[in-house]
């Protein structure tokens, strides 16, 4: 996949879209990998090993397919269909379902420049050979695994962005701006509620107890920061 242009795995049941998607992306150099509902989906997923899965929030029964995506760290785009507002409850519905961003656009061309500055960002983030741990909370960036006290635990592409980076800079405050900057890049104009809602997912995951985080926390007023406490 490296050598060659990138899959994007787009799955749809709308025509209109299919074929906006189909020929927009292929006309920016990209292999549209249609699918038509989400049993398909998974199936041409594993067929095609896309760089990127771009959903139709219609689109019913995608657990499998969110969760696979999820467990190899590839980034997943929802779309909204276009004439159709994009409400914040909506958003932070597919985002703690596990998508890395929703799209509220009518324009395909809009699409395709968010598509190729999310993969741009996913390439730049991968850091190899580095491994953090704090207190139990251990991660492997290579081998992009996440453990707590020698439990395994599946994050999404943009929940473990976040955690490496918050571990990469133990103790050191961010604020929401400048993490939503540095994990989604600078192309992206999103709401700090985006940053929140993944926060609010990886404690959910990590913490022991997600309203008193131990790890992940709080700075009120400025934004969040990984306790520091015995790194190693």
């Amino acid at each position: 996949m490296a050598n060659g242009p990138l899959a994007i795995l787009a799955v749809t049941s709308d025509e209109t879209v299919s074929r906006s998607l189909d020929k927009c992306l292929s006309s920016n150099g990209y292999i549209c990998v249609l699918a038509r509902s989400a049993d398909e989906g998974i199936a041409k997923y594993r067929q095609s090993s896309p760089a990127l899965v771009l959903i139709d929030r219609r689109q019913p029964s995608l657990a499998a397919l969110l969760q696979a995506a999820a467990k190899e760290c590839i980034p997943v785009v929802s779309l909204q269909p276009p004439g159709q507002p994009c409400g914040e409850e909506e958003c932070a519905e597919d985002l703690q379902t596990g998508v890395d961003q929703v799209l509220c656009t009518d324009s395909y061309r809009e699409v395709v420049a968010r598509i190729r500055a999310l993969l741009r960002r996913t390439r730049a983030s991968s850091t190899r050979g580095q491994r953090f741990e704090i207190c139990g909370l251990c991660l492997d960036v290579e081998r992009h695994e996440v453990s707590v006290n020698g439990r395994e635990v599946e994050l999404t592409p943009k929940e473990f962005q976040i955690l490496s980076h918050l571990m990469q800079h133990p103790a050191r405050v961010f604020t929401r701006q400048e993490l939503l900057n540095r994990v989604w890049g600078e192309d992206w104009a999103l709401e700090e509620h985006t940053l929140d809602v993944h926060i609010y997912s990886l404690r959910q995951k990590i913490e022991t107890d997600a309203a008193n985080p131990a790890y992940v926390v709080t700075v009120r007023g400025v934004g969040y920061k990984l306790q520091s406490d015995r790194i190693s």
